[in-house]
């Protein structure tokens, strides 16, 4: 093999580098792979250093002869503007060619006038100087996009729509000044290309995007930070709260820069962009509030920070591009009457729910009274100049009336509610607080339930204010505050909140989660006094809840192991030595040393189950072993039902090899007591367990066990109150004229057995197969016991027969005496007998082990069975026989049950049969093989 095998590589040793295995993987019995290595790398050829110099000489000589222009004509476009006071000067706001910056700085303002194309410029110098060693052809990100891995670009590919948009943006914007592409002809492949974008060619595709980029590239800082807050506006529900915050945070620079942030009738700007710039800050403002609430940063956008004024309250129709005044604002409702009292209440929060510094750095915050204030202020201006010219027919107006009603509600919530969730109010005021939210959640419900609205929900539930539902729940965990009659109307209501809000259930953030948390948390302590049944969201909760519990642990910690003893199988463990013929031509009698392998056990170390964490609470496998949960009466279990076995106990049985014992010289005597300690144990564990075993039978009707219980199933997995609710609800039909309804009931088994699969799923899998692997050795290696034993008598046994063959020509040689020659075969014959006893232990071995095949047999069933859900017929049976009558009958239903009952039973057959074997053999072992030993030295 020309190369280094992988395992040698990894461990830095040398390899001999031979077929199949190498010696030092066969040494420490590592898989041996050989992988050949990758190829050497290309070397990258040395650029051209003159290439740089000459293209620099090339462009010098260029513009010396005026065929390069050194720099692109410049436009200007200057701002007049009015002198503003030294208190408060207003920046320059720089426009041209579709771009605009506003500068704000002193610094900048103090150097005097500068236009849009100085700024960009001296910002382009501001880049840093590529190196003249750098490779100019992969130095820009969109080179190495470019000049990386090929992939499809199908799906990049935008709709039909709006490439055709991006195509008319292009035509309208780019191609007047590079007249590259012939327009009919470009026309066409776009048309057809953009509705079927896989027949598109490479050159096709790459035209295509280099016209969208172009396009959007082409847009002024207006069209894109309108784009822009458009899709905040639409995503800011469906987006994780931190990116929508730091999505956000862009824009709000984005803004600071164009100078949004100052009223443009200051920037001298004409009156329709000052509109369109005011309602474009104005839907900006609100956005970063929320994204600052729903993050917890707060605002970035500091009440100090701007003066753009409010949009004026008109119609499109009112003002156009190229208008030299101002348009006259209308007093009543206009197209503009949402967002203005948006832009009012946006002004509110700002103006209350902000911390704001003061020159020192110290935090400045409103009190309480003046908070109150100043929600009634403006409440009643919003009364005063649009809520009473709605007409309540007309949709949006409808909206409007809601939506101003709820937030008002909701800033007066806000303000009062910290001593809500500090426990510090008295029930008077926490029922007061409640009632006001409930007026929100009211709200919310008439709007969500308004047919005409429809079109509308999107924003509906963007708004929706979780302070509101917190402070229900929150109250409702008081048992004492509310009547019977206010519980049920108040679940009725939170009901129907989330019934038109499933997306609360759909937990992606950790307020929903600590607001599902709180609903429960009431829902336990303080239900409905009427007997309706759970309500699907509380049960959605509830699941999620669990889930996310069970899923929050570790896998290491869910299964413990311990350090177990064990005993490694080995087919030669030693040799034993015996005399064989060796003839040859001048010593045809010749005796040899042969020797044959005796299977033994090495010894090891290995972590085996030895506990289950269920959730929180330790279990100790084989000293919880107790059966079936008890009676539940009008408690609810909190345990039911794992695997587990007296696995130490059957390891000690299973490792005891009498056949090394002997063959190493040791008494067998002493052999024989661990084995019978090793048995005994296993017997009280299975008679602790429930089984009548040997003599114990006394002990166990005293302990009220019974076989039936089964000694493997444990109370391990969590079975609350609902569990037993829906059990009853499942079979409580059968006795009614009703009858059993089968889709109730397969139901239940069903989801109670993907709830066990997910608690206790890996566990039982991990015993079961554990178990499996320990019958497999014990039936392994009783064969090998019995094919050394078989090995043994063979080969010993021909032994007599060839000496009896030899004796005259023995007593010819060595001149022995006919009474020797009678007393050595008298031994040969006492040996022979020793040897015969071993054969008669192996039979009972064989019986001993028997049942060995039959146990993995069926405990393979069980790992199958475990997974099965039973058949609802089957199941109607057995609550038509009142068989399900309380929690911990639920695991009769399932098939698992009887195959772990009928593998206890044969673990119970096969332990006293091993028990008759090593009690009734050992004392004749003992003697047969110290009189073997004896009579062998003779």
């Amino acid at each position: 093999m020309p190369y280094t095998c992988q395992q040698c590589v990894r461990r830095k040793v040398k390899c001999d580098k031979t077929l199949p295995s190498c010696s030092s993987c066969c040494k420490g019995e590592f898989e041996c792979v050989y992988q050949a290595p990758n190829p050497p790398r290309k070397r990258k050829r040395k650029r051209n250093e003159d290439v740089h110099e000459r293209l620099v000489r090339y462009e010098r000589i260029l513009q010396e002869r005026g065929l390069l222009s050194t720099s692109d004509d410049k436009q200007t476009h200057e701002i007049t503007q009015d002198p503003v006071s030294p208190e408060r000067r207003t920046g320059e706001l720089l426009s041209g060619d579709g771009k605009s910056r506003y500068i704000g700085s002193s610094l900048w303002l103090n150097t005097g006038p500068v236009s849009i194309h100085e700024l960009s410029e001296d910002e382009d110098e501001d880049q840093p100087v590529q190196p003249a060693g750098t490779n100019l052809f992969t130095a820009d990100p969109i080179s190495g996009v470019l000049l990386g891995g090929s992939q499809t670009l199908v799906h990049y590919h935008p709709s039909h729509k709006d490439a055709m948009k991006l195509w008319m943006a292009h035509v309208e914007n780019v191609e007047p000044i590079c007249k590259i592409l012939h327009i009919p002809t470009a026309a066409k492949m776009v048309e057809t290309v953009s509705q079927k974008p896989s027949t598109a060619s490479k050159a096709d595709e790459c035209l295509l995007f280099a016209i969208y980029h172009f396009a959007v590239f082409s847009m002024s800082d207006e069209d894109f930070i309108q784009a822009y807050v458009l899709f905040l506006i639409s995503i800011r529900t469906q987006t994780d709260p931190h990116l929508f915050w730091m999505l956000t945070g862009i824009a709000v620079r984005i803004a600071q820069r164009m100078g949004l942030h100052r009223d443009g009738e200051g920037l001298g700007l004409s009156p329709f962009d000052v509109q369109m710039r005011r309602r474009l800050f104005w839907q900006l403002l609100p956005l970063d509030g929320y994204a600052g609430q729903v993050s917890g940063t707060g605002i970035s956008i500091s009440p100090n920070s701007w003066d753009t004024k409010p949009p004026l309250n008109i119609n499109d129709a009112q003002f156009y591009p190229g208008m030299t005044h101002q348009p006259e604002e209308l007093n009543g409702a206009s197209e503009m009457i949402y967002c203005l009292t948006k832009a009012e209440l946006s002004n509110l929060y700002t103006r209350t729910g902000v911390e704001t510094k003061d020159a020192s750095g110290t935090i400045q915050l409103k009190g309480s009274g003046e908070l109150e204030r100043l929600i009634d202020e403006v409440e009643s201006t919003i009364e005063t100049k649009y809520l009473r010219y709605c007409d309540i027919i007309n949709p949006l107006h409808f909206l409007v009336l809601g939506s101003v009603r709820s937030a008002t509600n909701a800033v007066r919530l806000r303000n009062r509610i910290s001593p809500l969730m500090n426990n510090t109010i008295g029930d008077p005021e926490r029922k007061q607080l409640c009632d006001l939210a409930l007026k929100i959640l009211d709200t919310d419900c008439t709007l969500y339930g308004n047919p005409q609205l429809r079109r509308f929900r999107w924003k509906i539930k963007a708004v929706f204010l979780w302070d509101a539902l917190m402070c229900v729940v929150t109250s409702l965990a008081k048992a004492w505050i509310f009547s019977p009659m206010e519980r049920n109307s108040i679940w009725s209501k939170t009901a129907d909140v989330y019934s038109n809000h499933p997306e609360f259930l759909d937990v992606k953030t950790a307020f929903q989660a600590t607001v599902g948390k709180l609903t429960l948390k009431a829902w336990a302590v303080n239900p409905p006094s009427d007997s309706t049944p759970e309500p699907d969201f509380i049960t959605t909760l509830r699941s999620q809840r669990k889930a996310k519990v069970i899923s929050a642990l570790d896998k290491a910690e869910n299964l413990k192991t311990c350090p177990n003893k064990w005993f490694k199988p080995n087919p030669c463990k030693t040799r034993l030595n015996y005399p064989s013929p060796c003839p040859t031509v001048r010593k045809p009698f010749r005796m040899c040393d042969s020797w044959t392998c005796v299977p033994g056990s090495d010894e090891t170390w290995i972590d085996t189950p030895c506990g289950l964490t269920i959730l929180t609470e330790p279990i100790n496998v084989c000293k919880e072993v107790r059966g079936l949960a008890g009676d539940i009466g009008t408690q609810f279990i909190t345990k039911a039902g794992a695997i587990c076995g007296c696995f130490p106990e059957a390891l000690n049985l299973l490792t005891r090899d009498l056949y090394q014992s002997v063959q190493n010289g040791a008494d067998v005597s002493e052999a024989a007591l661990p084995l019978i300690s090793s048995s005994y144990k296993l017997q009280m564990c299975m008679a602790d367990n429930g089984f009548d075993v040997k003599d114990n039978k006394a002990e166990v009707e005293a302990a009220n066990l019974s076989p039936s219980q089964g000694w493997i199933v444990l109370r391990a997995a969590e079975i609350d109150l609902g569990t037993y609710a829906d059990l009853v609800t499942a079979i409580s039909p059968c006795f009614t004229p009703l009858g059993c309804q089968p889709k109730l009931i397969s139901d239940f088994f069903t989801n109670y057995l993907t709830k066990s699969k997910e608690l206790m799923g890996d566990q039982i899998d991990a015993v079961l197969n554990s178990w499996l692997d320990i019958f497999g050795n014990m039936e392994k290696n009783s064969q090998e016991v019995v094919s050394a034993a078989e090995n043994l008598v063979g080969k010993v046994d021909s032994i007599p027969d060839k000496i009896k063959m030899a004796q005259n020509e023995v007593c010819v040689e060595e001149a022995c005496s006919q009474e020797q020659v009678v007393s050595f075969m008298q031994k040969v014959s006492s040996l022979t007998a020793a040897i015969h006893v071993v054969e008669d232990s192996k039979a009972a071995a064989i019986t001993a082990f028997k049942d060995m095949p039959e146990i993995v047999a069926l405990t393979r069933s069980v790992i199958e069975a475990a997974q099965a859900v039973p058949d609802v017929d089957y199941l109607i049976d057995l609550v038509k026989k009142k068989a399900l009558t309380k929690v911990d009958d639920i695991w009769n239903a399932f098939l698992v049950i009887p195959k772990l009952r009928e593998i206890a039973n044969k673990i119970r057959d096969s332990a006293a049969s091993i028990q008759e074997f090593v009690t009734g053999n050992a004392d004749h072992w003992h003697n047969s093989i110290q009189s073997l030993r004896s009579r062998w030295a003779t």
